[in-house]
This record gives structure tokens, sequence and C-alpha cells, in this order.
């Protein structure tokens, strides 16, 4: 006797705005109309307001944290760099892009290859508020950049081309965390499904 019908108001590329608003209402209405339903329209500015103000907050926690893998020899084919990303629990969902796929502790780590194979450089990047905080994100950013470099014959190096030291890790880690609790506090559980929807 009753229905709901919701409106995205904000993901990571875009938030809703006074047409697209518009849109929704005049798209629900034609349904009330439909199906001889009682229709209690949102204020159209009040809606824009909140998916700015959103939108607004999900901009604070937009993080990624890239490590880069750099050849030490030759170039890497594509089979190569399948094989290693495999060994490291990584799965290929398009080409030249591999994930970590684990619905029960969603990690969003990704490695994407910087140019067409055979190519010498590979990027490994951690989308921080789509990530679970549990196992830690960044421990497992770190230990795939580290197994692939030893399985690739690589160097793991910033986006400068400086090399990653060890103490790095734990440098990240610090700043991470008050990031993640920030995320709580503001309501968004970091790796959840609203994390994922808002971070898409």
């Amino acid at each position: 006797s009753e229905m709901l019908i919701a409106v995205q108001l904000a993901t990571r590329r875009h938030s809703l705005g006074e047409i697209d608003a518009s849109r929704f209402i005049a798209t629900v209405q034609q349904i009330a109309v439909a199906i001889d339903a009682d229709f209690d329209p949102p204020d159209v500015a009040r809606l824009v307001q909140q998916a700015i103000e959103l939108d607004t907050l999900c901009a604070r926690f937009d993080v990624q944290i890239t490590l880069t893998l750099e050849a030490l020899a030759d170039s890497w084919s594509h089979a190569e760099v399948n094989a290693a990303a495999s060994e490291a629990d990584l799965s290929e969902v398009e080409g030249e892009r591999w994930e970590r796929l684990d619905g029960q502790h969603p990690t969003a780590l990704s490695v994407t290859s910087a140019a067409s194979f055979p190519t010498q450089r590979l990027t490994l990047a951690l989308d921080v508020p789509a990530s679970a905080a549990n196992p830690p994100p960044l421990s497992m950013l770190f230990a795939a950049a580290h197994q692939l470099a030893a399985r690739l014959n690589a160097r793991v190096v910033d986006d400068n081309g400086r090399v990653v030291e060890a103490t790095a890790q734990s440098t990240i880690e610090a700043e991470l965390e008050q990031l993640l609790a920030d995320m709580r506090a503001a309501g968004i559980e970091p790796g959840s499904m609203r994390a994922r929807r808002l971070y898409t």
C-alpha cells in the first residue's frame, strides 16, 4: 500500500543538481498518476542542498593511496603480470586491471598497467573509503606491492619515482587511522555498503 522511491544524492563524481532533482520528482509523479497513488514530493531546493552537503562531506574522505612498481630489467608481458597478480590474490576484472575481490572483507585494492603491454610500470591503488578497516587495508597494499615486486623483479616507488622506504607504512598508517576515525564520526563506516555507494 506504500512505495518509497529514492534517488542517490551524491557519488564521488557527481551530486544531484536542480535539473536532476526536478526530473526525479517529475518521474515519480508520473508513476504516482499511473498507479492512482497519493504523492508527497520533496522540496527541490532542500533536496539540492542536501546533495551539496553530502558531496562536501564525502570529498573530505576521498583518498587513494598509490604505489608504483618499476621494472629493474626487462618489461613485463600481460601473462607475466597476470600470473604475479593471481599469486597475490588479485583477479583480472578488465583489460590491464586487477582487483582483490572479497565480499566479506571489502578491500578496494587494484593494479593497473601504466602503459600498454609490454610495460615496465604498474600502479597499485588503495581506495581508502571503499575499503573495510579489517584486515588493515594499508598492510594489504604494501604486502601486495612487495610480493609483486619480488615476483616481477621490480622496485616500489612513490609518485615522484623515489624508492619507498620501510618506514613509510607506519608514517602513513597514523594519518590513515585519523582519517578513518573522522569518517566514522561523520557516519560513514569505511568499506560499508553506504561508503561503496557514495564512492563509486
